[in-house]
């Protein structure tokens, strides 16, 4: 059985926050990434909330790569800031279960 950690945390160390990006089966009817999209997991149970997500429908964790454009970038920008600041990304295929779903 395949399992994997995914993290929510808001001060992970105490230092910065941490939230994983996760493929989530939102179409079971389409093959590979065609029915999958991409979430940040900011929280795993909330009595206030912005979106729904059942934990059954989370496929695993990945991790994404920005794609920088010909700008410069800040040199304020902080690596738990990826996600908010890019719109683009690649798909790290650093495992065979993520070459596979986007495969």
């Amino acid at each position: 059985m395949h399992h994997e950690h995914i993290h929510a945390c808001p001060a992970l160390r105490k230092e910065h926050p941490h939230y994983d990006c996760i493929f989530i089966n939102a179409d079971v009817d389409l093959e590979g990434m065609r029915g999958m999209s991409v979430a940040e997991v900011l929280t795993f149970f909330s009595f206030t909330y912005r979106a729904i997500i059942h934990i059954d429908s989370i496929y695993s964790a990945t991790h994404l790569i920005p794609i920088y454009s010909s700008q410069f970038i800040s040199l304020n920008l902080q690596h738990y800031h990826n996600y908010n600041s890019f719109h683009k990304f690649y798909i790290k295929y650093a495992d065979h279960h993520t070459f596979k779903i986007a495969s």
